[in-house]
Parts: C-alpha cells; sequence; structure tokens
C-alpha cells in the first residue's frame, strides 16, 4: 500500500470518527461500537480482496496504553474537589471497589463452571471482564446531570485503578503468599509517594516553559513517568489521576505559600489549555485504537453457542451486581446508573496482558469481545431511556 492511500485511509478514519461522536451525542449509541464496527468491516474488505491481516496486537497494545492515560488524565482534569464533594467521593470508591469485588467473584465462578478452566486460571481471566472502562464511560456520560456524570467520572477511574492493581496482584504465582500481599501494599504507598514528586516537577514545567510547543512535551513527561512507574509493577494510573486532580484543584489542595509561588490565574489557564490538548489527542488515539480492535477480530467467534451462553451470563451477572450495590448497599440512583458498565480499553489491554503460563485454548477470545459488545449495548438503551426521562421532567417543569 502506497503512502498516500494510508494518508488517505487514517484521516478518513478521523473524520469518520468525528461523525460517529456527533451521533453518539445526538443517538446515545456509544461511539466505541461505530469505531469497532468500521474495524469489522475493514476486516471484511481486507479478506474478500486477499489482502495479507498482519498482527496488529503490538500497536494496539501500544494504543491502547497511551489512550487509557489520556482518558484518565482528561476525566481527572475536569474534576473539582470541594468539602461538598467528598462524600461523592467516598461513595465513588466504595462503589467502584465493592461492585468490582462481587463481579470478579461471580465471574470467576461462571468461567469455572462454564469453560472448565482451574480456579486461579478462572480468576485471572475475570478480571479484565469485571473493570468498568471509562475509555467509554467518562464520554458517555457528558449528557447526563451533572452528580450522576462526577459519579460515573470518579467510579470508573477508580475501578480502572482497582482493577490494574487487582490483576497485578493475582497473576501472581503464590496469590496469597505474603510476599506478594507485601509488595501490592509497598507498590500502592510507593505510587503516592511518586505521584507528589511527579505533579511537583509538572507544576514547575507548566510554569517555566513559554514555548508553544509544550504541552506535547508535558505529555510526553507524563507517558515516560507512567511507563517507568508500570515497569515496578505499581498502580501508575493511580498517579495519574493524581497528578490530574491536583492541576485543577491548586488552590483547594495546595497551601496558600506554595500556591502564590506558582501563580493560580497563570496555572488555571495553562490547565484549560490542557485539558483541550489531552481531550483532542485522547480523541485520535481512541479512534485508532478500537478501529484496530474491530479490525484483529474474528467476528464468527461470537456466533458460537459455548460464547453466547457464557457471554450472555456474564454480561447480566455484572448488571445484577451492579443494580444489587446501588439499590440495596448503595441506597443511590439506580437508573440509568446501573446500565453504565461499559467494557472496552482496559478490558483489552488486561486481557492481552494475560500471562502465557495462564492462557488456556479453552476460553474462545469471542467472550470477551461478546461482553464489549453486549454490555455497551445495555448502556446505549440505559442512555437512551435516561434522556427520555429527563426531557419528560422537563417538560412537566414547564
Amino acid at each position: 500500500m502506497s503512502t498516500g492511500y494510508l494518508l488517505i485511509g487514517l484521516c478518513a478514519l478521523v473524520i469518520l470518527s468525528f461523525a460517529y461522536m456527533l451521533i453518539a451525542q445526538k443517538m446515545k449509541i456509544p461511539s466505541v461500537l461505530l469505531l469497532i464496527g468500521t474495524g469489522l468491516l475493514l476486516r471484511a474488505i481486507a479478506l474478500h480482496y486477499e489482502i495479507e491481516i498482519r498482527d496488529v496486537r503490538l500497536p494496539l497494545e501500544l494504543l491502547g496504553v497511551v489512550g487509557l492515560v489520556l482518558i484518565v488524565l482528561e476525566g481527572s482534569l475536569d474534576l473539582e474537589l470541594s468539602r461538598e464533594k467528598i462524600p461523592l467521593i467516598r461513595r465513588s470508591f466504595l462503589a467502584a471497589l465493592t461492585i468490582l469485588g462481587l463481579t470478579v467473584c461471580g465471574l470467576t465462578l461462571i468461567i469455572h463452571y462454564a469453560v472448565d478452566l482451574p480456579w486461579h486460571y478462572a480468576l485471572v481471566y475475570s478480571v479484565p471482564m469485571g473493570i468498568i472502562s471509562s475509555a467509554i464511560a467518562i464520554p458517555s456520560a457528558t449528557g447526563l446531570r451533572n452528580d450522576k456524570r462526577e459519579f460515573i467520572i470518579y467510579e470508573s477511574t477508580f475501578s480502572d485503578i482497582l482493577g490494574i492493581m487487582l490483576f497485578n496482584y493475582v497473576i501472581a504465582e503464590n496469590l496469597f503468599n505474603w510476599n506478594s500481599t507485601l509488595d501490592f501494599g509497598i507498590g500502592f504507598i510507593g505510587i503516592i509517594i511518586v505521584a507528589v514528586i511527579a505533579t511537583a516537577f509538572l507544576m514547575i514545567l507548566l510554569n517555566g516553559i513559554k514555548t508553544h510547543t509544550r504541552f506535547i512535551l508535558l505529555l510526553a513527561y507524563i507517558l515516560l513517568v507512567y511507563s517507568l512507574v508500570k515497569l515496578l509493577h505499581w498502580p501508575a494510573l493511580l498517579m495519574i489521576l493524581m497528578m490530574g486532580v491536583v492541576l485543577n484543584n491548586v488552590t483547594t489542595l495546595l497551601p496558600e505559600s506554595v500556591t502564590k509561588l506558582i501563580q493560580p490565574q497563570k496555572m488555571a489557564v495553562l490547565t484549560r489549555d490542557m485539558k483541550s490538548v489531552t481531550a483532542e489527542s485522547a480523541f485520535l488515539i481512541r479512534t485508532f485504537f478500537f478501529v484496530l480492535f474491530g479490525f484483529s477480530i474474528d467476528i464468527v467467534t461470537i456466533t458460537h453457542h459455548d460464547v453466547i451462553i457464557t457471554g450472555s451470563l456474564i454480561t447480566i451477572f455484572i448488571i445484577v451486581a451492579r443494580a444489587f450495590f446501588l439499590r440495596f448497599i448503595s441506597k443511590t440512583h439506580l437508573f440509568p446508573e446501573f446500565l453504565i458498565a461499559p467494557r472496552g480499553l482496559i478490558t483489552v489491554l488486561l486481557y492481552y496482558s494475560i500471562p502465557e503460563n495462564f492462557k488456556s485454548p479453552l476460553f474462545n477470545d469471542g467472550i470477551v469481545l461478546f461482553v464489549i459488545i453486549s454490555s455497551n449495548l445495555l448502556m446505549t438503551f440505559g442512555l437512551l431511556f435516561s434522556g427520555t426521562k429527563q426531557a419528560e421532567n422537563t417538560s412537566e417543569l414547564h
């Protein structure tokens, strides 16, 4: 393929993704489904014309990591902290922790008996599908009421962070070994220390660099620190969340003596510009990731009888566990929150990261695709009915 055709294709995908975003805003259909569908269509065309399909797992993982960092950073830069929001943050964290725990336990049982995998293997496979995808949930929640939107942002981000921490723990050979538990605790404390140092240096860079290309440099710095921390198997996503929250809440979190040195008004302008660059970069990465993911999938795999049954059981349990927590434990808003549990980017990333010693030919890749598609369709229905309900409430007020 010539460079000209490749460039035309890439630009067409970006324009198409923007059109999908407009469709998603109007029709409440997650653009991720349209992007995956585009990838599937491109694969079908490639097969029809007998074009060689190469392994795209490496670029897919690279795009996924960068996209995840940018999406969490984008979401955290929108979060404003105040004393009034402490209950919301506490509730979001409790929801993410409890729902993740309930879901992973249930999915482990389903995978163990339905796929006939050993318990430890079933646990490793269940974690990626037990995590809400903030890459999909955060953009999809933009049309919700402000308190609901903030709950989704916090909860999905916490779900990503806790899920990654849990995944790194369960892939250990000796799961309940004291050393594994100790390493887990050290990683959590260590990441807080690193986040404080990295955020301080980031603010120095923001204030000190005057060139117009500073935001690309800052993004490169954030990705570099994230990658270095990941090598230690620490919850690096927690660091990204902390960095974004601190940058957007300088006057709230830092003492007055420090805020005078970094000029809060100037920092607010720089943070706003950084939000714009991060959002556009995340949009670009998300576009290529989901199209490439769709291209890498053999759609025939989700038509298998065992895939449909196992995938349906997993999806149903995900929604039931979420509804149970929101209704009986949290006693908070049930609709549409209990349906906003999409699986996506983080699920794919962790699924591809399962170590070779835990991989089993008994587990069909189509199960993961089925869960991603079905959970996003359920979220679509929830958002559609939520929009209708809000419109009815508005009309009643008038």
